[in-house]
């Protein structure tokens, strides 16, 4: 979090939920630089869906700039990266995102696994690369918070709690982070003179619905090989009767939750293992015979 240019407290507190602003390390912005961009623009071999076009609100058609291989000529799935379409569509205004960069850019593995354990939550991180005084996304929500890192240039963003209120202004410039509290309307246009390179480093909170999901799914081991009467035709009593047995079982089986044992399952799921190291299990003498 000190890497992100906030105490380290403040996101024990809970979820701010109102933006805040930090100062990233300069370790942070070396996680993606220009040269990384156009390794993986020009380079990887990116497929759809790890990448996406947006302009003044709306998803470019991924056909402006991918090309598709010839198994797969009539899906939008899978299509390779076309780098003279991603520059033609970005001299047009259009923003170009990397989605889930943590799944092929090792250094944005590195910060989403750091992020993760030091919040306990899911991550994930997408890049943004805005021309001058273009605008990829308009003014949205979404379901989880997130911080902004700018990386390069500036960009504008407007923020209000709801539809109803009055949008504030904050401007990003390299190394400056913000917190954008889940469910708050923002958007962002890059300065006009230069381009803009930011991540999203996004979290997903434990929610009310994954421990309805863990409950339901603890207590249904004990009710699973129930079979119940046919919904017509059968003894509306008898049919009560089981129904009323059945939440009965439930009830006593939710309430005997072994809550610490919900919590420990809950921070398993959100930390993040190391990276698998597929060529050591294959012996310690792999690789050194001619």
């Amino acid at each position: 979090m000190r890497d992100l240019g906030f105490p380290a407290d403040v996101f024990a507190r809970g979820w701010p939920t109102t933006p805040i602003t930090g100062t990233a390390s300069p370790a942070v912005l070396r996680v993606l630089s220009p040269a990384d961009l156009d390794e993986l623009i020009g380079s990887r071999g990116l497929r759809v869906p790890s990448f996406r076009m947006a302009r003044q609100g709306a998803l470019v058609p991924v056909s402006r700039y991918t090309v598709a291989p010839k198994k797969n000529a009539g899906s939008a799935q899978n299509q390779l990266i076309d780098a003279a379409g991603v520059l033609r569509e970005m001299s047009a205004g259009s923003t170009f995102i990397l989605q889930g960069l943590q799944l092929f850019h090792p250094p944005a593995a590195q910060l989403m696994r750091d992020l993760a354990n030091a919040l306990g939550a899911r991550m994930f991180i997408n890049a943004f690369l805005t021309p001058p005084g273009a605008k990829g996304f308009g003014d949205h929500s979404d379901p989880y918070g997130a911080f902004l890192v700018q990386i390069a240039g500036q960009k504008i963003w407007r923020l209000r709690r709801s539809e109803q209120d009055e949008a504030t202004t904050v401007a990003l410039g390299p190394r400056d982070v913000l917190w954008i509290p889940r469910g708050w309307r923002h958007d962002g246009q890059a300065a006009p003179n230069r381009a803009s390179v930011h991540l999203t480093l996004a979290a997903r909170p434990w929610e009310i619905t994954d421990v309805l999901n863990d409950l339901m799914e603890t207590a249904g081991r004990t009710v699973t090989a129930e079979i119940l009467p046919p919904l017509v035709g059968s003894d509306p009593d008898e049919l009560r009767h089981q129904v009323a047995a059945l939440v009965t079982k439930l009830s006593k089986a939710l309430a005997e939750t072994d809550v610490d044992a919900l919590i420990a399952h809950a921070r398993a799921d959100a930390a993040t293992a190391p990276p698998a190291r597929v060529t050591a299990a294959l012996g310690d003498d792999f690789g050194s015979r001619p």
